[in-house]
C-alpha cells in the first residue's frame, strides 16, 4: 500500500475516503511524505497513535460531553441554560435531533481515528518501525495503545450507536463496502475483549503518577474497557429487552438480546478482575485523603488542603459555643459540614496531586476545561455574573439518602421509605441544622437537613452557606423570588430549578487572577463504578446478595462519610439494587453516567415509570411528593424543581425570612422511543451505499 502524500485518514465507515492530513506529517516544505519516510521514523509512526487520543477525549469529554454543555443538561440530573452555546442540550431535550442535526459527528471522527490506528498497525509491521533510541521499549507501549484505542473507541461508537462496525482493516478506494456490515453488540463487545486483551501484552502493568506513561493506558485501564463493555451487555436494553422487558424495536440483530444469565456472570468477573488487579501491590483504592478530623465548613483554601485556617463562615458569624450560632438572627439553617476529601478529591492540579487519579482513577483523559469553567455555572450573584449553565433538578436532589438513626446506629435510607417519613428526629441528631422542635427524618417543606455528606458537596440550595464575592467570607444562598439568585424562566441567567451546581467547584477560584493554574476534570472510570457493578451483576446472576458485594458498597459510601445501607439490604436482592442504583446518580453524578444507564435499563419503557407518571398527572406537581411518596417518574420527559415559599411557621430562616420548600415542574420535555440510540448521521448513510442500516425509528425526521 502506498499513500502518496500519506493522508492518514479515516473514513465515514466504508465510503469515499475523507481527506485529512495530521500536522505532525506537514514538515517537508512540498507536504510529501511518503509512507516509509513515516514508518521508518519512530517519532512519525508513533505519533499516528498520539494524534488518536485528542479524538478519543473529544468524544468523551469529562465536564463538558458537547464542546460547551455536559451531557447531564440532557438527562433527569440537571437543566441546560437556554439561549447559550447554540442550545446544545436544549435542542435534544426540545426533540429537534434528527439525523442531519447531531450535535457533531462521533460516527466519522471515529472511524476516521480507528482507520488512522490500522494504518499505524499494518505500517509498523510491514516496514519493521525502529523504536525509541532514547527510550528503548517505548514502541511496544505505542502498540498496545493502538489496539486499547481501537477497542476504547469502538466501545463509544457502541455505547452511542448500538449495533456498529468493528474495523480492523484499512479500507482503500476499490475495496468492497458490502465487506464491512454493522454487528450485533454481542459481536462487537468479544471484538472489544480481544483487542484490549491483546494491548495487555504490551502496556505496562500500572502506571502510577511517578510514571512517565501516568495517564496513557495500562493493563488496568484494559481490564476496566472489557468490564464496562460486559456490563452493557448484560444490561437490559441487550439482555432480556423484549422477552423480560416488553420493549421492540428494529435492531438488525434484535433476536440476539434475550435474556441470558450468563451475561450477568461475565460482567461481575470482569470487574472483580479490576477490584482484584495487582501490578506491583494493590492496583486500585478508594481515595482516602483526609480523616474525618479534617472537616471544614466551606471550602477550605484549596493550596492549604487539610491544614486550611480560612473563616469561610458568613459575615457576622459568632461562634458562641453552638453550630448555629449566627449574630444577629439568633437562628438560621447551619451549613453542614463538607469534608476536604470531597471538596478536594477532583483536583488535578499540585495542591492534590492527582492523588485520585493515582488511587481510584481506572481510566482518565485530560480535560482542556480551565478553572474559570466555575465562572459558567456559578450563580449570577458571584463572579461578576455567574453563568448558571447547568443546574441540577429534583430528581437527582432526591436521589441523596437521609440518615435515620437505630438503637443510635446510623443508616442511609431513601427519602421515600417510611422510616424517612415516620420517623422523629431527636434534638442532638438536629443539633448541627438547629432545628427546633421535632423533624421527621426527612420533610418535604425542609429538605436540606440529614441529608447525604455528597449532597452538600454536589448541590447549592436556598440556605446553604456558599463563597461570597469577596471570596473570603460564605454567604447564604437566597434563592427566592426577586432575588439576583432567585428562579429564573426563558434565556434569563439563574437557576430554573431552585438549585445551582457546585460538584468539581474549588471555591478559592478568582474570575480575575487568582488560582487558575488547574483543570476541571474527571476520569472516565473510577473504582466505584466496577464496585457497583460487581455487586449488581452477582446479585442478579445469583438471585442473593453477596455479603461480600453488600461490604464493598458500604466501603464507598463510608468513604464519603456516608452511613451504611439498612442491615435487611443484605438479604434483599431487590433492596440491595435500589441502593446500588442510587450510588450511582449519587457518588457518579454528572460524571457522563446517567444518559447511558437510563436507557440501558429501558427506564423509559418501563411500566413502573409509566403508572408513577399516571400519578404524577393526577395531582398538581407541588403535591406529589405528599400524596404518592414515591420517586418521580424517569420517564426523561420532564424536569422538576423545587421553591422557596415564604411562611410564618417555616423551618428556613433566610436573610431573617422563614420559608418552607415547595415542589414545581420545571419543564417537559420530548421523549421519542428512537431516542434510546443515537442517529447515525445522513451522510455517513449515504457514503455507505447501502451497506449500512440507520439506527431504530431515524430514518424518519419525525420519529416516534
Amino acid at each position: 500500500m502506498k499513500l502518496k502524500h500519506l493522508y492518514i485518514a479515516g473514513i465515514a465507515l466504508t465510503g469515499a475516503t475523507l481527506t485529512a492530513c495530521s500536522d505532525f506529517l506537514d514538515r517537508r516544505p512540498d507536504d510529501q511524505v511518503t509512507e516509509d519516510q513515516v514508518f521508518n521514523n519512530y517519532d512519525r509512526a508513533t505519533g499516528l497513535v498520539n494524534d488518536v487520543w485528542a479524538t478519543a477525549r473529544g468524544m468523551e469529554n469529562p465536564i463538558v460531553y458537547f464542546s460547551h454543555f455536559g451531557l447531564a443538561g440532557c438527562t433527569d440530573e440537571c437543566e441546560a441554560q437556554e439561549g447559550t452555546e447554540d442550545d446544545q442540550c436544549q435542542k435534544f431535550n426540545r426533540g429537534e435531533w434528527s439525523s442531519t442535526n447531531t450535535n457533531g459527528n462521533s460516527w466519522r471522527d471515529g472511524y476516521f481515528a480507528i482507520r488512522q490506528l490500522n494504518v499505524f498497525l499494518q505500517g509498523i509491521q510491514q516496514y519493521n518501525t525502529p523504536d525509541n533510541p532514547k527510550n528503548p521499549g517505548e514502541l511496544q507501549y505505542r502498540i498496545g495503545e493502538a489496539y486499547f484505542l481501537r477497542a476504547y473507541i469502538s466501545f463509544l461508537l457502541m455505547k452511542k450507536y448500538g449495533e456498529i462496525v468493528y474495523n480492523r482493516d484499512v479500507y482503500v478506494p476499490g475495496d468492497d463496502m458490502f465487506a464491512y456490515r454493522q454487528e450485533s453488540v454481542h459481536s462487537v463487545v468479544e471484538k472489544i475483549v480481544e483487542d484490549a486483551t491483546t494491548a495487555m501484552e504490551y502496556v505496562g502493568g500500572r502506571y502510577d503518577k511517578t510514571n512517565a506513561q501516568f495517564g496513557r493506558c495500562d493493563q488496568g485501564a484494559c481490564l476496566g474497557l472489557i468490564a464496562a463493555a460486559r456490563y452493557i451487555a448484560a444490561t437490559p436494553f441487550y439482555n432480556g429487552a423484549s422477552d423480560r422487558y416488553g420493549y421492540t424495536d428494529t435492531r438488525i440483530y434484535k433476536d440476539e438480546y434475550t435474556y441470558d444469565a450468563s451475561r450477568w456472570t461475565a460482567a461481575a468477573k470482569a470487574a472483580k478482575a479490576v477490584i482484584d488487579f495487582s501490578s506491583g501491590g494493590k492496583g486500585y483504592t478508594l481515595y482516602q485523603l483526609y480523616s474525618e478530623e479534617d472537616q471544614y465548613t466551606g471550602r477550605g483554601d484549596r493550596q492549604l488542603g487539610k491544614d486550611a485556617t480560612r473563616d469561610l463562615r458568613p459575615s457576622g458569624w459568632v461562634d458562641n459555643g453552638s453550630p448555629a450560632g449566627w449574630d444577629g438572627e439568633g437562628q438560621a439553617p447551619y451549613n453542614p459540614h463538607i469534608y476536604t476529601r470531597l471538596a478536594n478529591m477532583f483536583g488535578a492540579d499540585g495542591s492534590e496531586n492527582y492523588e485520585m487519579y493515582d488511587k481510584e482513577a481506572v481510566f482518565f483523559l485530560t480535560s482542556w476545561k480551565p478553572a474559570a469553567w466555575q465562572g459558567d455555572n456559578y450563580p449570577p450573584s458571584l463572579c461578576n455574573g455567574g453563568g448558571a449553565r447547568q443546574q441540577p433538578v429534583q430528581e437527582q436532589v432526591d436521589e441523596y439518602e437521609c440518615i435515620v438513626y437505630r438503637n443510635g446506629q446510623p443508616y442511609g435510607v431513601s427519602i421515600f421509605s417510611d422510616e424517612a417519613r415516620n420517623t422523629d428526629m431527636t434534638s442532638e441528631q438536629l443539633t448541627e441544622w438547629d432545628r427546633s422542635g421535632t423533624h421527621k427524618v426527612y420533610e418535604d417543606e425542609d429538605p436540606y437537613v440529614n441529608r447525604d455528606p455528597r449532597f452538600y458537596r454536589d448541590i447549592i440550595f436556598h440556605g446553604q452557606h456558599f463563597r461570597g464575592t469577596d471570596s473570603h467570607y460564605a454567604k447564604v444562598m437566597d434563592i427566592s423570588d426577586n432575588n439576583q439568585d432567585g428562579i429564573k424562566t426563558g434565556t434569563t441567567k439563574g437557576t430554573h430549578t431552585g438549585y445551582y451546581l457546585r460538584k468539581f467547584f474549588m471555591e478559592d477560584w478568582q474570575f480575575n487572577g487568582g488560582t487558575n493554574d488547574w483543570t476541571v476534570t474527571h476520569p472516565q472510570w473510577r473504582l466505584p463504578e466496577f464496585i457497583y457493578i460487581y455487586a449488581e451483576a452477582t446479585t442478579r446472576a445469583n438471585g442473593t446478595v453477596s455479603q461480600e458485594a453488600f461490604d464493598m458498597v458500604n466501603e464507598v459510601r463510608a468513604r464519603s462519610f456516608m452511613a451504611p445501607m439498612v442491615p435487611e439490604a443484605a438479604t434483599d436482592p431487590d433492596l440491595f439494587l435500589e441502593y446500588i442504583d442510587r450510588e450511582w446518580r449519587v457518588e457518579l453524578f454528572y460524571e457522563n453516567k446517567r444518559f447511558f444507564r437510563a436507557r440501558l435499563y429501558l427506564e423509559p419503557n418501563s411500566e413502573q415509570e409509566q403508572l408513577r407518571y399516571a400519578d404524577y398527572q393526577s395531582v398538581d406537581p407541588s403535591e406529589y411528593y405528599e400524596t404518592f411518596h414515591q420517586p418521580l417518574p424517569k420517564l426523561q420527559n420532564m424536569i422538576n424543581g423545587m421553591r422557596p415559599v415564604n411562611d410564618n411557621n417555616g423551618k428556613i430562616i433566610v436573610n431573617g425570612q422563614r420559608y418552607r420548600m415547595q415542589r414545581f415542574q420545571v419543564e417537559t420535555r420530548v421523549w421519542r422511543t428512537q431516542f434510546y440510540l443515537w442517529p447515525i448521521h445522513r451522510d455517513e448513510i449515504r457514503r455507505a451505499q447501502g451497506s449500512l442500516v440507520q439506527n431504530p425509528f431515524w430514518e424518519s425526521e419525525a420519529g416516534e
